[in-house]
């Protein structure tokens, strides 16, 4: 490269550089070096060119560093005169001198004047025209004016005219003449003046011997002249000739001659321009050559060493650039790296304090840049070196230097590719700035390549910096290139391809969706102006398909958009086109993840291969194709389950993040974002594999990194947190953590708000925050998160209708969330809707779909968890059909490919468990031994494995009898246990496990050393509340199973297994708790019926009665007593907490009474069945904290169970006996006032026998309604077949006759019997305990002999009674009387029994109650509606009610028994939901208002209960049917005792009703038919 000697001055105009011919910013190096070459030939460092001549004539190129000039031979000064003097003074030589140095600039007139005085001949004029000259010449340098060196050329010129052909000195006088031409001709640019200096050079060397030593001089001056008329004219022939006379004075002079050095330079600089008017390597060889020798001549010191290493490293980085583009391969770097040497060290030449001249700096620059981007391996060093000496180079350009636009326009690109490479906020930006001010400038005509760069470096900042104006600001100026630019231009596609990208990159912000058909719309034109071979179609091509895959992926999902992005890619690629390998590999492993047809995901990781061989090192393309090869092993691994994948997958992430450091040591936020993220998400994956916790450890701090970094609402935002939530909650699954629990609760959710509606990714947000909450859950039994999860999985599935890509995925979620749902609750419909889910998710699925494969595993899996009386063997063999097609669709290394196998297993040792086929307890251990063997040593799920094992061996045991297994079982489970973390929700399984284990060794040996541990493993497994408490119930109940098969107990064992039974009691209300509806909390409690019973049995066996009490009291009508503590007063409490409470309990009363039939019917969305069922989790939770509150603040006794201190006050009206049993005997505990609390041992019985009693009575009334219907007339009374007499003589004996005896009561009559209050349980709630007696006998006893019979559910319900009960005066007293005789048959005596009742009360309060229906206090209706009832009960403050109609228990569910009227059954749940003022007295006649259900007779729910849950204190009803004939007695005898005194005494109806069975009986009635009727209550 040339520098800016003067001479060599050719100017190129700035505004006449081409810009890029497609638009993109210059890879390569042409145009690049030819503007630096502009700057340094338009803008010389020396301001004044007048500055180049300062030095010796004789080399005006080299004028600045050459001395004086040449001295002719002059005689002495004072042998010299002059005729003319300036103010008459004579002047001689000398004086001349003294003139011209003294005085001011040479007046030339004057000059001339002294010229023309010299006498023509004469001698000396030669001489006096030299000094002239000389010392014209001295001044000249001086002030550098041109009337001085117009003075100077006449002297020499004079001189070389005057000089005899004989002068010596006449050839060196010339050839100054010619170098004064040559200064002239360079300040001017006159022709005139290079055709002087010509002459006068061609006629010195003419004249000049060979042997002169004035010749090399000559010679020198006539190849200057020459390369400056070349310049002029351009013409190759005068470079030529130059060259030929510098290489002639290079010939002659030798080494020391300053003529040697100048001409060596020269020479280099000749071939230089040479090569430039015919590129053959040859000249710039011979250049570099000329240089080397030049430099060689100028050492260190040299004040022209400086610039030959500038010129030889210019022709060396010439000599590199252009090999380079002559040649296939890159050239050897020998040349590039010398040239940058050199360049170095000619900087290390200037001084801290000296700024190195800008052509160094851009010299350097250039050779780094081409060094930074054609070599295999980058280095960013050298691209930030660049940018620094560019910068430097700037500094000598202010604003508004015609130079200054070129030198901006090289630190623009370098910066702008800085930018691209590094994503560095501070490179964004000062590109942004560059690019500019490039746009401000005026020194370019052409401004659409300017637009075009600026709107680049803005779109680059925003995809970096994610701001909203970069994009906004760069559409509208992409859109203002677009509207200057023809459709010829050539810049006008490269503008199309980046407007798109921006509208597509703008659209993935707001979501306009006119900005990405917009942008897909222009790629198209971009594409259509490129056809054939046109050389921008490739990347056309790729600009297209990215539009395509922007829509596909980010709205519509359409896989005809991924097909032609992937067409054009592979167009692209055949093309060589290097971006698109990368993106087709891209777009193929995308639609692999839609087709899951392996061939795309593997070719699509060879062409991301080929990809990043192809990129350059260390450019962010390079990175952007490995983040994506590496997400494509990760999803090849995700399916096929290949180590080598992950693997990879984390390495190369981890590379990828490890090398920001170097390839962008100040990379954006943004960027390193995505790194942390891309790392976090692989290693999170291989955690999933090989179950490393520093895995799962690394992968959440990646995250937490990552969420530092990114933006607030954007996407990365999004994803970074869904992905830290997911992490957190694994790793709550592995160490059982509380915190990790929450906070992945929190964090999806925060991830839900960013994912509104219409959002594609929101239905995996609401998965994901269903799944966390579906684990609190579990862990910790709150249902609300339970209803919520549900409701939000139902949610994820109606965004995903009939033909949605991700309705089958969906469908399998919410399938499997309802089977975790069951897990909870335990209700049956939960698993119908689940596996109707799973098979309609599995028909959906394309076959080979690996997600297909999870959804046949979940499905089995339900099957599997049916409950033992729905788990047919059809539902064992089809899950065992999904699971084995499952196990065929797994690839080896499928990291779920063992949980598979477990789940297999799992389902053959159910099968055995119903068909006890030993084959299928083998295959189930060898399915579960390959699980094992193919399972990680350290995987944190092995325990779960391991107890499976245990379970088999136990079955083995079972099978063989061999304790060699249950040890090996025994130690199998201490493993897991050790391995299980306390807290851990699978902790309480495991010890379930353990407990059954220790109970088969005690049951399978005489050894009961076992039973002791096996209690402490049972409290550890009742006790552990990371498990739910329904679980907890189910297990407790399995357990105390086991543990009563091996009775006998002694004293130790009995008191370790009271303890076990006082905490699982402890677990009913919890289980049967306030959020739930009547139906299910009743369900609830279906498996714990015999618990309480059981565990009292233990309390008697040690002689603890009271104990006893207690449990039966908390453990059994659980159903009432949760009931009654929502209506527990409150007063007593702080007002605010008051009145919450009673808030809060009255509306979970009223919602609880939600029933199946209403908002739980099958009609009803389940979604919305779900939402009231959530809503009601919620308001017990709100409930449940303000008790303990009340508790904490002093009444710690508040709605607790009560202690037996208590409940002995039940005994205050009489005698209290509570029945119970088990398999071996069973036990009356009586309460008396005198004698305390004492156990009476029915040593006949056992609760077998009582079951059989109740089967013979269920026999007798079952004959009784065949033989005679409730409506048959009464027939005359007559023998009676014995079978009900010996019934009720087998119950004296065994029950009621040892009770009376143990609390020593006579027998008497009248009124002077004892009241008695029968308690019973279990079977004993359906036996007549009042009726029992001997009949036929010449010597009958019974027991109405003895004492009146009562009956209570509960203590405390008739405690609660009495506490509440309130004198009513007979003619307050309000009576409802309804009949409803009803057909088939027809209750022909109920009209008449109310009307009955009605004349008994009239006759005592003197009310005409028949005739006047509006009378204040009575309302007698005949076959009213069922509305009509209601309405009078929750609005006529019924003192006494009478319904006379049919009655029916409903056998399938209970709380569905009522009363029949006109319009429907008043149920018991509807009358659950009144709450009556003052209600006394309850009339139910009746069919089997007492009966009970046979199915929890401990719940005590039927119609008189209800009853007494209303509020009544006294009722009568019917163990089973009754005849329509016996009715009016019975009422008539009570009402007309009742209503003889001024007040109602309750203590008056059961004597009533005890009379009037006896006048029944008197009447000879058969025992069937009087039995039947009770009395409830105080």
């Amino acid at each position: 490269m040339q520098k800016a000697t003067f001479i060599h001055t050719v100017s190129i105009p700035l505004d006449e550089t081409p810009p890029p011919t497609d638009g993109q910013r210059s890879e390569g190096n042409e145009g690049k070096r030819q503007e630096e070459e502009t700057i340094s030939s338009s803008a010389s460092e020396p301001s004044d060119p007048v500055s180049c001549a300062e030095g010796s004539i004789t080399s005006s190129a080299q004028a600045t560093r050459e001395g004086n000039v040449s001295q002719a031979r002059l005689p002495p000064d004072d042998a010299i005169r002059v005729s003319l003097s300036r103010d008459g003074e004579l002047v001689c030589p000398d004086r001349l001198r003294d003139m011209i140095d003294s005085g001011p600039p040479v007046d030339i007139s004057y000059f001339q004047q002294i010229l023309q005085s010299i006498p023509r001949g004469d001698q000396n004029a030669h001489i006096i025209a030299q000094i002239l000259g000389e010392n014209l010449y001295d001044h000249f340098s001086q002030t550098k004016h041109l009337d001085d060196l117009a003075c100077c050329l006449m002297a020499f010129e004079t001189a070389a005219i005057s000089s005899p052909l004989d002068d010596p000195d006449r050839l060196q006088r010339q050839t100054n003449l010619a170098a004064l031409y040559i200064i002239r001709y360079g300040m001017l640019g006159h022709l005139k003046d290079l055709t002087n200096a010509i002459e006068w050079s061609v006629q010195a060397v003419k004249i000049c011997p060979e042997t002169d030593p004035i010749r090399p001089q000559a010679v020198y001056g006539l190849a200057d002249a020459r390369l400056a008329q070349f310049f002029k004219t351009g013409r190759k022939e005068h470079l030529v000739d130059a060259v030929k006379w510098f290489k002639e004075t290079i010939r002659m002079a030798p080494d020391g001659d300053p003529l040697r050095v100048l001409s060596l330079h020269s020479l280099g600089n000749a071939n230089f321009d040479l090569y430039s008017l015919s590129p053959q390597l040859s000249y710039l060889d011979d250049c570099i050559h000329f240089r080397r020798e030049a430099l060689r001549l100028r050492p260190k010191g040299d004040p022209d060493h400086v610039d030959s290493l500038s010129n030889l490293a210019d022709s060396l980085y010439l000599r590199y650039s252009e090999t380079q583009s002559k040649s296939n391969s890159p050239p050897p770097a020998r040349d590039l790296q010398e040239a940058i040497s050199i360049y170095e060290r000619a900087l290390e030449c200037y001084p801290p304090s000296q700024s190195p001249s800008y052509s160094l700096l851009l010299g350097l620059a250039s050779s780094l840049w081409l060094r930074f981007t054609n070599i295999v391996t980058p280095q960013n060093e050298d691209l930030r070196r660049v940018i620094k000496l560019r910068r430097a180079a700037l500094e000598h350009f202010p604003v508004g230097h015609h130079s200054r636009f070129a030198v901006l326009r090289l630190l623009h690109e370098s910066v702008a590719e800085a930018a691209q490479r590094s994503a560095q906020v501070s490179d964004l930006d000062e590109a942004v700035t560059l690019s500019s001010e490039l746009l401000r400038s005026k020194a370019s005509p052409d401004r659409v390549p300017l637009l075009y760069d600026h709107a680049t470096d803005l779109l680059q900042r925003y995809e970096q910096l994610g701001q909203l104006d970069d994009i906004t600001n760069a559409i509208a100026e992409y859109r203002e290139a677009l509207s200057l630019s023809s459709a010829k231009d050539p810049v006008r596609v490269r503008v199309l391809i980046n407007l798109s990208e921006s509208l597509c990159s703008r659209w993935k912000e707001t979501r306009d969706d006119d900005d990405i058909d917009e942008g897909v719309r222009l790629a198209r034109e971009a594409l259509d102006l490129c056809e054939g071979g046109h050389r921008s179609r490739a990347s056309c091509l790729c600009s297209y398909a990215r539009a395509l895959w922007d829509r596909y992926d980010g709205r519509s999902k359409d896989q005809d958009d991924l097909e032609s992005a992937i067409t054009l890619e592979r167009e692209a690629v055949s093309l060589d086109y290097t971006p698109s390998f990368g993106h087709l590999g891209w777009f193929l492993v995308a639609r692999f993840e839609i087709s899951r047809q392996r061939i795309d995901v593997d070719e699509g990781i060879k062409l991301l291969d080929k990809a990043i061989e192809l990129a350059p090192y260390n450019s962010r393309q390079r990175t952007a194709f490995s983040k994506r090869r590496a997400h494509a092993h990760l999803i090849r691994y995700q399916t096929y389950g290949g180590e080598e994948d992950i693997f990879r997958a984390v390495a190369e992430y981890t590379k990828i993040y490890g090398l920001k450091s170097d390839v962008h040591p100040q990379a954006s936020s943004v960027y390193q974002g995505v790194l942390l993220y891309n790392v976090a998400a692989a290693l999170f994956e291989r955690y999933h594999h090989a179950g490393m916790l520093e895995d799962l450890e690394d992968s959440i701090k990646h995250y937490n990194d990552a969420l530092s970094i990114h933006t607030v609402g954007t996407d990365l935002h999004s994803s970074t947190l869904s992905g830290l939530a997911t992490a957190r909650w694994n790793r709550f699954v592995r160490l059982g953590m509380s915190d990790d629990l929450t906070s992945a609760i929190a964090l999806h959710t925060q991830v839900l708000t960013t994912r509104p509606a219409g959002h594609p990714d929101r239905p995996f947000s609401l998965a994901n925050l269903a799944g966390a909450l579906h684990s609190k859950a579990f862990e910790y039994g709150s249902m609300n998160d339970e209803e919520d999860s549900l409701n939000l999985y139902r949610e994820a599935l109606d965004l995903c209708p009939l033909g949605h890509r991700l309705r089958p995925w969906a469908l399998n979620n919410l399938a499997t969330a309802l089977h975790g749902r069951y897990q909870l609750l335990g209700e049956i419909q939960n698993m119908t809707e689940a596996i109707n889910l799973g098979e309609s998710s599995i028909q959906i699925y394309r076959k080979g779909d690996p997600e297909r494969v999870l959804a046949l595993h979940n499905l089995a899996s339900t099957y599997l968890a049916l409950p033992v009386t729905s788990l047919s063997s059809a539902n064992l063999d089809r899950a065992i059909e999904l699971l084995t097609s499952a196990q065929e669709a797994f690839s080896d290394g499928n990291p779920d490919r063992a949980a598979g196998l477990k789940t297999l297993s799992s389902s053959y040792l159910a099968r055995f468990e119903q068909s006890h086929d030993s084959e299928d307890l083998k295959r189930s251990s060898d399915i579960l031994n390959d699980a094992l063997r193919i399972l990680p040593d350290n995987h944190f799920d092995r325990p779960a494995y391991l107890h499976d094992k245990a379970i088999l061996l136990h079955h083995f045991a079972e099978e063989s009898g061999s304790q060699e297994d249950l040890e090996k079982a025994l130690i199998l489970m201490s493993q897991v246990l050790k391995q299980t973390k306390e807290g851990s929700a699978d902790r309480s399984a495991y010890q379930e496990t353990t407990t059954r284990l220790l109970l088969k060794k005690v049951e399978m040996s005489s050894d009961r050393s076992s039973f002791r541990p096996a209690i402490e493993s049972f409290l550890a497994t009742i006790l552990d509340n990371a498990r739910s408490s329904r679980l907890r119930l189910i297990a407790a109940v399995d357990l105390f199973t086991r543990a009563e098969r091996i009775a006998p107990f002694n004293s130790e064992e009995h008191l370790a297994l009271l303890e076990a039974y006082n905490v699982s009691i402890s677990l009913l209300p919890r289980v049967a708790h306030f959020g739930l509806n009547i139906g299910s909390r009743l369900k609830a409690l279906r498996r714990s019926e015999r618990l309480a019973n059981d565990g009292a049995m233990h309390a008697i066996a040690l002689g603890k009665a009271s104990t006893a009490i207690e449990m039966i009291e908390e453990g059994r009508a659980v159903f009432w007593s949760q009931a009654l503590r929502l209506r527990a007063p409150v007063d007593e409490l702080p007002e605010d907490l008051s009145k919450k409470i009673k808030t809060l309990g009255r509306q979970l009363e009223l919602d609880s009474y939600t029933l199946d039939n209403s908002i739980s019917s099958p009609s009803l969305p389940a979604k919305y069945r779900e939402q009231d069922a959530a809503r009601r989790r919620r308001l017990n939770v709100e409930l449940e904290s303000h008790i303990e509150r009340a508790r904490q603040l002093g009444f710690d006794r508040f709605l607790t169970k009560q202690p037996f201190d208590h409940l002995k006050q039940v005994s205050g009206e009489g005698p209290v006996v509570v029945l119970v049993g088990n398999r071996d005997m069973c036990h009356a505990i009586t309460i008396t006032p005198t004698d305390g609390i004492k156990t009476i041992c029915l040593s006949t019985l056992s609760l077998h026998g009582v079951e059989n009693l109740g089967r013979g009575l269920k026999d007798l009334k079952m004959r009784l309604q065949d033989d005679e219907p409730e409506a048959e007339i009464q027939r005359p009374a007559g023998p009676r077949k014995p079978t009900a007499k010996l019934f009720l003589e087998e119950l004296w004996r065994r029950v009621v006759k040892p009770v009376l005896r143990g609390l020593n009561i006579q027998a008497s009559g009248g009124k002077k019997r004892p009241r008695l209050w029968w308690c019973p349980t279990g079977p004993f709630t359906f036996l007549p305990l009042h009726a029992a007696g001997i009949y036929d006998s010449g010597n009958p006893e019974y027991c109405s002999e003895y004492v009146v019979s009562s009956y209570s559910p509960t203590l405390e319900a008739l405690i609660t009674a009495r506490k509440t009960m309130k004198i009513i005066r007979r003619q307050d007293a309000r009576l409802l009387l309804v009949a409803e005789p009803g057909v088939r048959p027809e209750l022909k005596n109920a009209v008449a029994e109310i009307s009955q009742v009605a004349t008994i009360v009239q006759s005592h309060t003197n009310r005409d109650m028949l005739n006047d229906c509006e009378a204040d206090r009575a309302q007698v209706y005949v076959r009213p509606s069922k509305q009509t009832v209601v309405n009078q009960l929750e609005n006529f403050d019924v003192s006494i009610l009478h319904l006379a109609c049919h009655g029916q228990q409903d056998l399938k569910d209970p709380l569905e028994s009522g009363f029949l009227l006109q319009g429907g059954k008043l149920t018991v749940s509807e009358m659950m939901k009144m709450q009556l003022r003052h209600p006394f007295f309850s009339f139910l006649s009746a069919c089997e208002t007492a009966k009970g259900d046979q199915l929890q007779p401990d719940q005590t729910v039927h119609l008189a209960a209800t009853m007494l849950f209303s509020g009544f204190k006294s009722v009568v009803g019917t163990m089973w049917s009754m005849w329509d004939n016996d009715g009016p007695l019975v009422a008539q005898m009570i009402y007309d005792e009742l209503f003889k005194g001024e007040t109602l005494d309750p203590n008056v109806i059961p004597f009533a009703l005890d009379s009037a069975i006896q006048l029944l009986r008197e009447r000879g009635v058969p025992p069937e038919r009087w039995a039947t009727y009770i009395h409830i209550g105080i």
